[in-house]
């Protein structure tokens, strides 16, 4: 199972969902609520400039769940916290990922029922050998949330997302490297709508769909 293959690399993926209502915003032009997470500290020494001091990532609220490292180094494994919480997150149960922009006021830590943070909301575990001198490594990503790779975010329709892109790209160069440091290259395309027409239409798309799933 997936879940017995991320055990063996040191990596597990929580039940509960993550909030932090200081740290929740509900943009105008933006189709979902979002939740602000950093880089952690693993982020800003793990590879060159994979994680910036002072910068910030915003994921879709109510559809992110903690990552956990089991252990730090284990065998030729060692593991890295990349995307965290803020002190102010808390972690509960709730029945739907899907939340209206305005639902996140709702929610408060309750600490009866929730488990306060901060949490790791993503993890690398990375696994080295050598021939002679030579370094080779291989490497497992682990995240809590699909916003990283959703077309809403990468393309970073509402304007608030414009690290998103960056981010995974610098991500993907980092995990096919063959040692601890980028040796390729991946150049971007169309990162963001160009057009008032284009973002528009991609907008109408996507409440569209969301309104058909709302049908069913």
């Amino acid at each position: 199972k997936l879940e017995d293959y991320l055990v063996e690399w040191g990596l597990s993926l929580g039940t509960d969902n993550v909030i932090d209502y200081q740290n929740s915003y509900a943009f105008t032009n933006a189709s979902y609520p979002l939740l602000k997470v950093k880089y952690a500290d693993d982020a800003m020494t793990l590879a060159e400039d994979l994680g910036r001091e002072g910068y910030y990532q915003f994921v879709q609220l109510g559809a992110a769940r903690p990552v956990t490292c089991l252990y730090k180094t284990k065998d030729s494994r060692t593991t890295y916290n990349v995307i965290r919480t803020f002190d102010t997150a808390f972690t509960r149960f709730t029945a739907t990922t899907t939340l209206a922009p305005s639902d996140w006021k709702n929610f408060q830590y309750n600490e009866e029922t929730d488990t306060v943070g901060p949490f790791n909301l993503s993890a690398i575990s990375r696994q080295v050998r050598y021939e002679g001198t030579t370094e080779f490594s291989s490497s497992v990503y682990l995240c809590g949330s699909t916003s990283f790779v959703d077309d809403y975010f990468i393309s970073n329709i509402d304007g608030n997302n414009q690290q998103t892109a960056e981010f995974m790209i610098k991500l993907s160069k980092f995990l096919v490297a063959s040692k601890q440091s980028y040796d390729t290259d991946i150049l971007p395309t169309q990162l963001i709508f160009d057009t008032p027409e284009a973002m528009l239409e991609y907008k109408q798309r996507v409440h569209a769909e969301m309104a058909e799933k709302a049908e069913y």
